[in-house]
Formats: structure tokens, sequence, C-alpha cells
């Protein structure tokens, strides 16, 4: 059982995972910019990942995988209707996009899956960092 963290140290750790999130959409672009379309869809996911990590991290929900972190989200966010069932389909895309793509072979993403995903991961993580944390100014 992992040991809980006092509510300040919660909130510095939340607060790291916005700013990673938000560094990896940039990074995201600058690989994007240079045709590196698989990377940048890498990073699209990660961005995601670490906002929804944040946000699981807020409410004292724990998840120990990539796969557990796409569960609990699904669990506690979309299916009780806090969040658009929208977004955990398109967390449920991001995630299967960037293990094939990382771990099957002749994978690729394209410049148009990169436009395609990018506003989506953008709207992500800006409904949890605005929505779900008004407090926190990056």
């Amino acid at each position: 059982m992992k040991e809980r963290i006092d509510a300040e140290s919660r909130d510095e750790y939340v607060y790291y995972r916005i700013q990673r999130a938000l560094e990896t959409l940039e990074e995201a672009d600058c690989l994007a910019d240079n045709g590196h379309f698989s990377g940048a869809v890498n990073r699209l996911y990660y961005a995601c990942y670490y906002i929804v990590t944040a946000l699981l991290i807020y409410h004292d929900i724990d998840a120990s995988s990539h796969t557990g972190v796409k569960s609990m989200f699904a669990l506690k966010f979309i299916k009780t209707g806090i969040m658009d069932i929208e977004f955990g389909k398109f967390f449920n895309e991001i995630f299967q996009l960037r293990h094939s793509n990382d771990y099957d072979d002749f994978t690729f993403c394209d410049e148009a899956t990169y436009k395609n995903y990018r506003p989506r991961a953008e709207a992500l993580i800006t409904i949890i960092k605005s929505d779900i944390f008004p407090d926190f100014h990056t």
C-alpha cells in the first residue's frame, strides 16, 4: 500500500504534473514542426498522461501503470459523468496509438494523424487544468 502524502506535497506534485503536461505538449509541437510525427504523437500521449495523473493524484486515486491510469480515469471521471465521454474515448485512442506506434512494427504516424490528435490533446489538458484545477496558474 502506498503511503499518502500531505495536502501541500500533493498540491506541489499536481502542479509539477500540470507543468510536465504543458511542456510535453510543446515538445510534441517541436517534433511535428520538424516532421517527426510518430515522436510528436508519442509526446501528445504523454502530455495527456501527465494531466490525467495530475487529476488522479489531486483526487487521491492510485494508479500504478499506464493501463491503471486509463482505467481509473474512465471509472472515476468518465463513467460518473464528471468529464465528457469524448475525453474518455480520446484518451483510449491515443493510448492505443502510442502503444502501437512504440511496439508494433511498421506503424507510423503522419501529419494528418498529428493534426487530428493535437487539438484533442490540448482540449483534454485545458479542461482538466482550468475546470478541475482553477487555482493552479502556470
